[in-house]
C-alpha cells in the first residue's frame, strides 16, 4: 500500500487516483488491506479496481468501514461476484465466527478467490461458491469481458455472440441456502 501514511483515507483514495500512472511495475502479491492487517492478497495489477487496493489499502471506503464494523458483530455475509475475495476476507477476518458464502460465477475469478481465501487460512469461514445468483436455477451464458487485465468487467448476456462468452450455472439463494442448511 503505497499511500499508507496518507491520513484521512478518503484523502489517500483521492490521491491515489493521480499515482496510478507513474507505477506501471508495481507489485501485486501480498498486498495488506487498510482494515484487516492480517489480510494479504494476491491481486492483478492491470485491473483498476485492484490497483486501488494495491494503492489504498481499500475498495469503496464507505462500504468498506460499513463490512469491518458490521464484521465485529458477526454474521454471516452473502458475496454476490466476490472477485478476488477482498469483501470476502476483510469479513471472515473480523470475527471467527463470521460466515461467507463467496459466490462468483466467472471461472478467471474463481482461482484466485481461492488462493486469497486458502492463503489467508479463512477456508473454514468463507465457501467459494463456483455459479452465479438469479431468480430462478438453470444455466446462463456470462461474458468473461473484452478485456483480460480487468477481472469484473464480465457478466450475465443474452445472447452467446461472442467467443469470449461461457456457460455458468446459476442457482436462486433460497435454494442454495436451503439444500446447504444456511439458517440464518
Amino acid at each position: 500500500m503505497i499511500t499508507k501514511i496518507i491520513y484521512p483515507l478518503f484523502l489517500r483514495e483521492k490521491i491515489s487516483y493521480k499515482l496510478f500512472k507513474f507505477y506501471p511495475k508495481i507489485n501485486d502479491k501480498n498486498i495488506s488491506i487498510a482494515f484487516s492487517k492480517k489480510i494479504k492478497l494476491d491481486l492483478l495489477k492491470t485491473d483498476f479496481l485492484h490497483k486501488c487496493l494495491i494503492f489504498t489499502g481499500f475498495y469503496e471506503l464507505g462500504l468498506s468501514r460499513k463490512i469491518a464494523k458490521y464484521g465485529n458483530i458477526g454474521g454471516l455475509l452473502v458475496d454476490v461476484g466476490a472477485n478476488y475475495g477482498y469483501f470476502s476476507c476483510l469479513w471472515a477476518s473480523k470475527n471467527p465466527n463470521n460466515k461467507v458464502l463467496a459466490f462468483e460465477p466467472s471461472p478467471l475469478n474463481v482461482g484466485p478467490l481461492k488462493n486469497n481465501v486458502n492463503k489467508n487460512e479463512l477456508n473454514e469461514q468463507i465457501d467459494v461458491i463456483p455459479f452465479a445468483l438469479g431468480k430462478e436455477k438453470g444455466n446462463l451464458n456470462f461474458n468473461l469481458g473484452n478485456d483480460i487485465e480487468q477481472t469484473g468487467w464480465g457478466g450475465i448476456v443474452l445472447n452467446n455472440d461472442n467467443s469470449s462468452d461461457v456457460q455458468v450455472e446459476v442457482e436462486t439463494l433460497d435454494n442454495y441456502c436451503d439444500r446447504n442448511d444456511v439458517k440464518k
